[in-house]
């Protein structure tokens, strides 16, 4: 999801977080670029409590490959990515 320069502010924190939150067909969001916005402290973190609250589908997972010899792969979390530089966060 990159969304940098675009003046987010915490109505669209607020839009993506409910977004996360009602939209459970949708896969998980791996990244998030939303450097150079206006996302405040208290946006920035809705948006992680939001990420911590939709367990067991944050954090998301992915296929780790099984190795040699023709092992079977396996499902491993991994960090959602989110950039925050650039923003009104103290």
């Amino acid at each position: 999801l990159k969304l940098y320069k675009n003046r987010i502010s915490e109505g669209g924190v607020l839009a993506m977080c409910e977004f996360i939150r009602a939209n459970r067909r949708a896969g998980a969001v791996y990244e998030m670029h939303l450097s150079h916005n206006d996302i405040d402290d208290d946006s920035a973190m809705e948006l992680l409590r939001t990420l911590k609250e939709q367990r067991p589908r944050y954090p998301p997972r992915r296929l780790i490959d099984g190795g040699h010899d023709g092992e079977r792969g396996w499902l491993a979390p991994v960090p959602v990515w989110v950039r925050l530089n650039q923003n009104r966060i103290r």
